[in-house]
């Protein structure tokens, strides 16, 4: 039971995850001619941020963009002299949503965690939700792309010390 117990923390010590955007759409599932809303928001961003861009893919044969409005509180920023300098939502390609914000500066964005806005779709036949998120980039005031870094846990010095353990106890038993 306790090797079994020290396997089960070695798994789930290995597991990353990060997530800068999530989905959150308002229903499960929708008949055709629904409203599809899809809540976009935006969790931990770097604090040098100053523009940030989404593309979200979907089925456009089961779904037709309607329209993006942008959160408020997104669109008021900390300091009341600048909003975002700009806003863009695109269909790039059928299936691809772009939705793009550019901030004055890193200073405007609203904080680490905040929405960005729901999109808005009619479902042209039955459908289950499903949305991806297939880019997201962030950039600094000079146009830099900021890579996110995950913090990864140390899974060799993790591997290591359980089985140092389970053969430790092996032959301190034997």
């Amino acid at each position: 039971m306790k090797n079994l117990f020290i396997l089960l923390c070695l798994f789930v010590a290995t597991n990353a995850n990060a997530n800068l955007i999530s989905l959150n759409s308002d229903q499960a599932s929708y008949n055709t001619n629904d409203n599809v809303l899809l809540n976009i928001a935006v969790e931990q961003v770097a604090a040098e941020m100053a523009t940030l861009e989404v593309d979200i893919a979907f089925d456009n044969t089961l779904l037709s963009f309607e329209d993006f409005v942008f959160d408020s509180m997104m669109m008021s920023p900390p300091s009341p002299a600048f909003g975002p300098l700009f806003t863009d939502v695109t269909l790039s390609q059928p299936g691809l949503l772009s939705v793009a914000v550019w901030w004055f500066d890193a200073t405007e964005v609203p904080s680490t965690s905040f929405n960005l806005g729901i999109a808005e779709f009619t479902a042209l036949a039955y459908f289950t939700a499903s949305f991806d998120i297939a880019a997201v980039r962030q950039f600094d005031i000079n146009g830099d792309e900021i890579v996110s870094a995950i913090n990864e846990p140390a899974t060799g010095l993790l591997l290591f010390l359980s089985l140092f353990a389970l053969f430790r106890k092996k032959y301190h038993n034997a």
